[in-house]
C-alpha cells in the first residue's frame, strides 16, 4: 500500500508544479505584453507553450515572444518557443 501512496504523491506533485509553471507564465506574459491570459489557456509541451487564445490578442503576445522567452528562462522555467 505504501508503494501505491508514494505513486499518488508524485502524481500530485507533477500536477501542481506544472499549475505552478503555468502561472508564472501567465504572469510574466501578463507582465510583459499587457494581455491577461490564463492558465487554462496555455498548454506546454516539450519546452513549447502553445497558446488557445484569439489570434488578435496572439499577436500582441507574439510581438513581444523573445522578452518572454527571455524572461521565462531567467527564472529557470525552460521554454524554447510560443505558438
Amino acid at each position: 500500500m505504501s508503494l501505491f501512496k508514494k505513486i499518488l504523491a508524485d502524481i500530485q506533485e507533477s500536477i501542481q508544479g506544472e499549475e505552478t509553471k503555468k502561472l508564472r507564465i501567465t504572469s510574466i506574459i501578463s507582465d510583459v505584453s499587457g494581455v491577461s491570459v490564463s492558465t487554462d489557456q496555455l498548454i506546454i509541451k516539450k519546452g513549447v507553450v502553445y497558446l488557445t487564445i484569439p489570434p488578435t490578442i496572439k499577436m500582441a503576445v507574439l510581438l513581444k515572444k523573445e522578452l518572454i522567452i527571455k524572461k521565462c528562462n531567467e527564472q529557470s522555467l525552460s521554454i524554447g518557443a510560443i505558438n
